[in-house]
């Protein structure tokens, strides 16, 4: 079965990720504003026209304070970086956004993100209307993907697929060189395949997903104490190292720590 807008959808794609709505301010130089939205960190850089770093900062999502706390979050991070930024000298004259979850290039919004829990939110137009300056908003994982095609592992390949793991299990698919988004923004969103139908549930409202909500560990639960179990896994030497420095170190308050840590096999 085919999809009729499929090419005009990846015709558009890279567009979509780097074009700012509006044009920007006439004159040569100035930086832009990048944010990087994820489950649980929220990072920003101001970026040369040549791709130099200018400034790089991160913080907390507050994911746990529940959705209106990220925005707020967000919002008043960027507002700081842009304050500090302008004190310095520089000349900020762009703001672009990366976010995870389902996201609307086109109109701007993220249709839904199981990490922090928005819906439909307006986020481009929000942005622009609190910092005043020209908004683009894009998927973090498809933008990612989109940099690696062109400038890392993937250059010169007709097909990339790009899988970060970070917070969660995201994926990105770029064809010829343009991320492929699908027709509901959901393409290569392998965080979200179903791997356990009886498994726990997730926020996106299935079961078993690959990307469980306690995904912030690089290492699935069970995983991680089948290996920490066995002196033989490479892993878990660190994690050993760590039970004897907390055995001979109490904690500030006099206690040892509450973790029951597993016996070697």
């Amino acid at each position: 079965m085919t999809d009729p807008d499929r090419s005009t959808r990846q015709a558009g794609a890279t567009d979509a990720v780097l074009t700012l709505p509006g044009p920007m301010p006439d004159g040569p130089g100035g930086v832009t504003l990048g944010l990087d939205i994820g489950g649980t960190v929220l990072k920003s850089a101001l970026v040369a026209p040549d791709g130099t770093v200018r400034y790089e900062s991160r913080c907390s999502t507050r994911a746990q304070d529940g959705p209106d706390a990220v925005l707020r979050t967000v919002l008043d991070h960027a507002a700081e970086t842009l304050a500090k930024a302008r004190a310095e000298g520089e000349d900020v004259r762009a703001v672009g956004i990366a976010s995870c979850g389902l996201v609307d290039e086109d109109a701007g919004t993220v249709v839904f993100s199981a990490s922090i829990q928005w819906r439909d939110l307006p986020l481009r137009r929000l942005a622009s209307e609190h910092l005043g300056l020209p908004v683009a908003l894009g998927h973090d994982v498809r933008s990612g993907g989109l940099a690696e095609a062109r400038l890392g592992a993937g250059r010169g390949h007709r097909v990339v697929l790009f899988v970060p793991v970070g917070t969660g299990v995201g994926g990105a698919l770029l064809l010829d060189g343009k991320p492929f988004p699908g027709s509901h923004w959901r393409s290569a969103e392998v965080g979200h395949v179903v791997t356990r139908p009886d498994g726990d549930p997730c926020p996106c409202g299935q079961r078993g997903c690959l990307d469980p909500p306690r995904a912030v560990s690089p290492w699935p639960a069970a995983t991680t104490s089948a290996a920490a179990r066995c002196p033989r896994s490479p892993a878990p030497k660190r994690w050993r190292s760590a039970r004897r420095r907390a055995t001979r170190r109490p904690y500030g308050c006099g206690r040892r720590p509450p973790t029951r840590w597993p016996r070697p096999c």
